[in-house]
């Protein structure tokens, strides 16, 4: 009796330990069954959707919470990755998540060798992007201002 209690206590302090660091993970991250559907959410993930409660995000499908939408991003990673069985990048503009993330889905295998569930992060770029965008307009500019003599 003994053994078992402490065989339990300690598979909770595990389970408790891989949560807390799950949930201290800076990029928003969701795992997510083969079905697409949330299994966890990390608390920046809960953030980045504009929700505070992660139970909210648990068997709903990851398109109708990151993008909105009643199917997948026509960019979306996810396919692909399970298709390939590697993991897969997409840069994805989403208004309903204020910003433009890179999307990084790696699936993860089960003993068959196929994916039983996916990773799927979310990297806010969107200061990357408008940082790029701004140095092409600049450079644009000077472009111009060097064809017209100007320089």
């Amino acid at each position: 009796l003994g053994s078992s209690s402490t065989g339990s206590h300690a598979m909770k302090s595990a389970i408790d330990a891989w949560d807390n660091l799950f949930d201290s993970l800076p990029l928003p991250t969701f795992i997510l069954g083969i079905d697409m559907r949330v299994r966890k959410a990390n608390r920046a993930m809960v953030q980045a959707l504009g929700m505070t409660n992660r139970d909210e995000c648990i068997n709903k499908q990851c398109y109708k919470l990151a993008h909105n939408s009643a199917s997948p991003h026509p960019e979306c990673p996810l396919m692909t990755a399970m298709e390939r069985n590697t993991d897969v990048r997409s840069i994805i503009d989403e208004p309903h998540m204020n910003g433009t993330y890179l999307f990084h889905v790696t699936p993860v295998e089960s003993d068959t060798g196929f994916p039983n569930s996916i990773i799927c992060t979310a990297c806010n770029i969107t200061a990357l992007r408008d940082s790029h965008r701004l140095l092409s307009e600049n450079l644009m500019r000077l472009s111009l201002a060097q064809r017209a003599g100007e320089f």
